[in-house]
């Protein structure tokens, strides 16, 4: 439903636009878990060189970075569905509000991944 109370949803369709807009935020959410799944190693590296203890938040990142990549690829499930169109409009509404959803969840984590990662970093009092 959009602000003013109104199905978004024309006879069971979903418009073009707005499969558009949900395809493309399902692809940046599966970029931004992907970038985490690649880029964690990398900064795992650096922080073994510096022999420092990781802050919990950095050692989440760093220990489950695997995750991630499958996170990216079942973040793409919901996009296949409002292609196919094979559900009823309660359906159809709920994949979107997943897609929405994931989308700001993903910017979250991506957000707190470089936070994290750069936090041990500031607590050594450099800046590289």
């Amino acid at each position: 439903m959009n602000s003013e109370g109104k199905s978004i949803l024309k006879n069971g369709n979903v418009p073009f636009k707005r499969k558009a807009i949900s395809i493309l935020m399902v692809v940046i959410t599966s970029i931004l878990y992907r970038a985490i799944y690649y880029l964690a190693p990398q900064f795992a590296i650096t922080f073994h060189s510096f022999n420092t203890k990781l802050p919990a938040i950095t050692y989440f990142f760093v220990s489950f970075s695997g995750v991630f990549l499958w996170i990216s690829l079942a973040s793409v499930a919901p996009a296949s569905f409002l292609i196919v169109n094979l559900f009823s409009k309660q359906y159809v509404q709920r994949g979107l509000r997943v897609i929405k959803y994931n989308f700001y969840l993903a910017i979250l984590c991506f957000v707190l991944f470089y936070v994290a990662m750069y936090l041990p970093i500031f607590q050594m009092g450099q800046v590289i």
